[in-house]
């Protein structure tokens, strides 16, 4: 084991495409890897885990290190919509990609959006990506979900 360097793995899950991050602890990117959709609805399935899992390995075979060497993982994932089936999404999740519980964390990916858009404590993010996607803040960890399954059918008036 590298005792010298700390390694964290960030995931960003979709409907279209997932996003896997490598980096070291002076925040260098070390590994990028792009593969299909991975998001959840309601259990994961096995197609889901396994990109997820396909993700993580990459990362680390690219960089000669095991899961085991990963200091924190934290994934944004399309499909982390509702407290009833949080815990065993994480469950299901952080087992399956090999880490315990106080090395993993994972979100709506709306949340992540909201972190990386924003300093401010008070903040709202919309995201159009496959679906739309919004959450908001009143304060940092204060982060709530809102129509982020479209009942209210947010249009896309683009041209």
């Amino acid at each position: 084991m590298n005792s010298s360097r700390l390694f964290y793995i960030g995931i960003d899950g979709g409907g279209t495409k997932t996003e896997g991050v490598l980096l070291d602890n002076s925040g260098k990117i070390l590994s990028k890897v792009k593969s299909g959709a991975s998001s959840v609805i309601g259990s994961p399935c096995k197609e889901s885990l396994e990109i997820l899992k396909n993700t993580v390995d990459i990362l680390c075979s690219e960089n000669d290190i095991s899961v085991e060497e990963i200091t924190f993982c934290s994934l944004g994932l399309n499909g982390i919509d509702f407290d009833d089936e949080y815990n065993l999404q994480f469950k299901s999740i952080s087992e399956y990609l090999g880490f315990p519980g106080n090395k993993f964390s994972l979100a709506n990916d709306a949340v992540v959006a909201l972190w990386g858009a924003s300093q401010s404590p008070a903040s709202v993010i919309l995201q159009h990506g496959t679906g739309i996607t919004s959450a908001f803040r009143s304060d940092y960890g204060s982060e709530v979900l809102f129509d982020h399954l479209n009942v209210c059918n947010c249009y896309d008036i683009r041209t």
